[in-house]
């Protein structure tokens, strides 16, 4: 655990995580009990997650990182669930996009990107652990959902 002020332990487990002295932190977000942390550099976005410690308020417990550096539309997704719910962060740097959209539970989600930047941290109380899937940053369509296939095939009968 870190304590919940000391940032420089957070920059330097980001700087271990992605070997690179260089990167700077663009940006940090809270949803509940989870923090999420976004380092960046010129090629990549680095994320790392923390939640509140159950017992000592003031501390935080590391749950895991990730990049976004083998994504080929430079966003990353991390997820995690245990205790019955799912935790998903969205992330990404340097983005020339307006909007991603991701599919989850079935339904699809389109959400804003600001300042070239993107740091979502999602929590579903209601679920067992499942995935969502980045399905489009800007007008790039990465994967192809159920819900873009009927849109499609509504704009093509229409013609």
């Amino acid at each position: 655990t870190i304590s919940e002020k000391d940032f420089e332990e957070v920059r330097e487990q980001a700087i271990l995580y992605s070997e690179n002295e260089e990167i700077e932190c663009i940006a940090i977000t809270q949803n509940s009990d989870k923090i999420a942390y976004l380092f960046a550099d010129e090629e990549s976005s680095y994320m790392l997650l923390y939640e509140r410690n159950r017992l000592f308020e003031k501390r935080l417990d590391y749950v895991g990182a990730t990049s976004s550096s083998k994504s080929e539309f430079g966003m990353g997704l991390y997820c995690t669930g245990s205790n019955g719910e799912t935790v998903f962060v969205l992330f990404g740097a340097n983005l020339d996009a307006d909007r991603y959209s991701f599919s989850y539970q079935g339904t699809e989600h389109i959400r804003k990107i600001s300042y070239g930047y993107v740091l979502d941290v999602f929590i579903d109380k209601d679920y067992v652990f499942t995935n969502p899937t980045i399905t489009s940053v800007g007008d790039n369509v990465i994967f192809e959902s159920d819900f873009q296939k009927q849109e499609d095939d509504t704009v093509e009968s229409e013609n």
